[in-house]
């Protein structure tokens, strides 16, 4: 029955954190409540599924354009929320004065400077790094770079207070049994390091997951006195990058 609950927090999460089509009748708040916890395993989703085209092009097709064409898939399969949250978080961390701009300016749908430039320059460096993996790791990194990078998200939640534009909002940190949940998805995640990393690579990667979260929560803390959900998206795009960037130059 456990087991059963588990899956259905995943499918919830499946249907947060990406376009994935997944029926969602059977479906309860609780799950919905419960399925952040699940983000690595959507990522490995997403990793998969963008993988698959890239993979069958791949024979066709040089390093950048394979590159491209992951990056391209993954956002498809996303519908860009985190390069959303990514965006949101560089106009309002940089571009306000106080908490409350900040804030506000993150609820803004509109694109400044500073998000614009955050974007160009995170899938610029994402693809760059792609490209210059080697071929036969190249489909691997991305899929498990996608995974773990979803856990420095969680690590933001679960050690830091979620901050509103509208004070009434109050969002408490995870409860004992979503921490449970989330050490056995990381845990999972991490095994699966083991199993197509080296060693070395895989403690590097390790560390970037679970220490690149508490210097962005910092971040998150010193500008609006907490995380939201744009921080989450952020969070995870520059640790993705940080990962690749390891690889890149492990490899």
């Amino acid at each position: 029955m456990q087991l059963k609950s588990y899956f259905n927090q995943f499918q919830a999460a499946v249907i947060q954190f990406s376009r994935i089509p997944i029926k969602s009748e059977h479906l309860t708040s609780s799950h919905f409540a419960e399925s952040v916890n699940f983000l690595p395993f959507v990522g490995l989703a997403i990793g998969l599924l963008s993988a698959t085209p890239a993979f069958l092009l791949s024979n066709y097709l040089e390093g950048a354009a394979v590159a491209w064409l992951l990056v391209i898939f993954a956002v498809i399969l996303t519908g860009a929320i985190h390069e959303d949250g990514l965006a949101d978080c560089c106009d309002g961390l940089f571009g306000g004065h106080d908490k409350s701009q900040r804030l506000k300016i993150m609820k803004d749908s509109t694109l400044g400077t500073y998000a614009v430039l955050g974007l160009i320059a995170v899938i610029g460096l994402k693809v760059s790094l792609l490209a210059s993996i080697p071929s036969q790791h190249l489909l691997t990194i991305f899929i498990i770079g996608l995974a773990v990078s979803r856990i420095s998200p969680l690590v933001v939640m679960l050690t830091s207070d979620y901050t509103e534009h509208n004070p009434s909002i109050k969002m408490t940190k995870q409860s004992e049994t979503n921490t449970r949940i989330f050490f056995i998805s990381s845990g999972l995640t991490i095994m699966l390091l083991l199993v197509f990393l080296p060693i070395k690579l895989t403690l590097l990667f390790i560390l970037i997951a679970f220490v690149t979260p508490l210097f962005l929560k910092s971040l998150f803390e010193q500008k609006i006195g907490g995380y939201n959900g744009d921080c989450l998206g952020a969070t995870q795009q520059v640790t993705e990058c940080l990962l690749l960037l390891a690889a890149a130059c492990y490899y």
